[in-house]
């Protein structure tokens, strides 16, 4: 049972990304549209023919015989490379690149603003943690036994994936030792598993110690 709820708004980090503060001139893109160098309206000189749209197609002892140029078909010109029909995207001079206004009266240029469905906090206090301060000592103490009780079980199944990992381990040194052909990609794959139960199981004990911290806050105030 967690102490606490997650804000679903801002995904328990407590702040949201400013949206007074996008760039008017770039519309929070960082870039603008500015006109190739390169070419007029996505055509760039052919560089095959020199802009003539001719090319030497037989060459003689007196004389050359000319055609059309194959890359550019004749017309001297062919689609640019470097742009989008005559358009470049070029960093927005407003705004640096950022798509931001740096000068934003809402964040201050720090681009985040405080979350207003939790005050900035990230987190709401869960419905078993408002429960606690009604429940009797008795049963405060139970519920801390129980977290120390469960603390201890999730402990020992630690130790036993980790015995059966070191085993594991163990039994792969020997096939390394007589097996040399052995393929270790497969050895790894099946390390996962006890890896994954392993952080599965820490995660747990985190859970269950911050649970028991709490309730521990809770004895201390109503014996106060």
């Amino acid at each position: 049972m967690a102490a606490y709820d997650n804000c679903s708004v801002c995904d328990a980090k407590g702040t949201l990304e400013c949206k007074a503060c996008f760039c008017g001139y770039c519309r929070g893109t960082g870039q603008v549209s500015s006109k190739c160098p390169k070419c007029e309206a996505g055509q760039a000189p052919c560089g095959a023919c020199g802009t003539t749209g001719r090319v030497v197609a037989k060459k003689g002892w007196f004389s050359e015989t000319y055609g059309a140029c194959g890359q550019c078909g004749g017309s001297g010109r062919r689609r640019c490379s470097s742009c989008n029909d005559g358009n470049i995207a070029a960093q927005c001079r407003h705004c640096l690149g950022s798509g931001r206004d740096i000068v934003c009266t809402l964040c201050g240029g720090s681009l985040k603003v405080k979350c207003s469905n939790c005050g900035g906090a990230g987190k709401f206090e869960s419905e078993w943690l408002k429960s606690l301060p009604t429940l009797p000592i008795d049963r405060l103490k139970f519920e801390i036994n129980e977290r120390e009780r469960q603390i201890e079980e999730v402990r020992r199944e630690i130790f036993k994936v980790e015995s059966d990992y070191a085993g594991l381990i163990h039994y792969w040194k020997y096939e390394a030792q007589n097996l040399p052909n052995v393929h270790w990609g497969a050895q790894a794959s099946a390390m996962a598993p006890y890896n994954e139960k392993k952080g599965k199981l820490a995660r747990r004990i985190d859970e269950l110690e911050a649970e028991r911290e709490v309730i521990k806050q809770v004895l201390v105030s109503k014996w106060k």
